[in-house]
């Protein structure tokens, strides 16, 4: 077996509108991180995984479960009620080198913080005096002498001030990107590079390639999947560029949306 899974350390603190923390052992490469708890699903209302004070990972449950239900639905799985998975290497890649591309080493002398906010009780949890449990388990590959890449899965608004065509410039240059998840009125996504179109579909007719690819595009999602072919390596997004990135939605109604970012950057020399 190429990697090991095994349960972590016990969180510390919990409760309702609280936090569990649990700081993890450093030394292995990390690939995905398993959640458990007694909680509603919309209950974890943040997430965090911090990397020597850098949150990577920061999202919340829902949006967890958004993408587990993207990558997986089509093969009949569902996840049960409680359970999240935080997915740092990408095992939909179909060669190993791909798949461990994102894992996240780590080093001797690193701190790395896994934090869960909750949301507070309803009432009938009230009602039956639940105390809410939660409990993390890990794949982990072999340690490595050096971390050249860190991945990223994060949320943040694009500003979209006019319905049709809107242009987004202001994303860092440099990063991969993997997937994008745009939560919002999209009917039309291009993606320009050095001004060069590097990507252009309706939501319809991506809709339709990603099914045929075995993914389940989720409601109110248009989903930007570069691997969505399954090959990690070649075929990430670079945002790198002499010129320009630009990410330009065409929207069917203004206001600003959530985007899902699934990215990989390298480590700073």
């Amino acid at each position: 077996m190429r990697d090991i899974r095994d349960e972590l350390s016990s969180f510390n603190g919990g409760g309702f509108s609280s936090r569990f923390t649990l700081n993890m052992d450093v030394g292995p490469t990390y690939k995905e991180i398993f959640l458990r708890t007694n909680l509603n699903n919309d209950q974890l209302t943040r997430i965090t995984l911090t990397l020597n004070g850098d949150a990577i990972v920061d999202v919340d449950g829902e949006l967890l479960r958004m993408l587990e239900a993207y990558k997986h639905a089509a093969k009949g799985y569902t996840a049960p009620d409680g359970h999240f998975k935080i997915p740092l290497a990408d095992f939909t890649n179909k060669s190993q080198e791909g798949q461990d591309l994102s894992g996240l080493v780590t080093l001797p002398g690193d701190n790395l913080v896994l934090e869960i906010r909750t949301a507070a009780a309803t009432a009938q949890q009230t009602t039956d005096s639940l105390v809410p449990t939660m409990q993390a388990d890990a794949v982990m590959g072999i340690s490595q002498g050096r971390r050249v890449l860190v991945p990223r899965l994060y949320s943040e608004l694009i500003p979209v001030g006019a319905t049709g065509k809107n242009k987004y410039r202001n994303y860092p240059r440099g990063p991969r990107i993997r997937r994008l998840h745009l939560n919002g009125p999209v009917t039309r996504l291009e993606i320009v590079r050095d001004d060069l179109t590097r990507f252009d579909s309706d939501k319809e007719l991506q809709d339709d390639l990603l099914k045929r690819e075995g993914l389940t595009p989720q409601s109110g999602y248009f989903h930007f999947d570069p691997l969505m072919y399954h090959f990690g390596i070649s075929d990430m997004m670079q945002t790198a560029a002499a010129k320009n990135f630009e990410i330009n939605p065409t929207v069917s109604s203004a206001g600003d949306f959530e985007v899902l970012f699934e990215t990989l950057e390298s480590v700073a020399s």
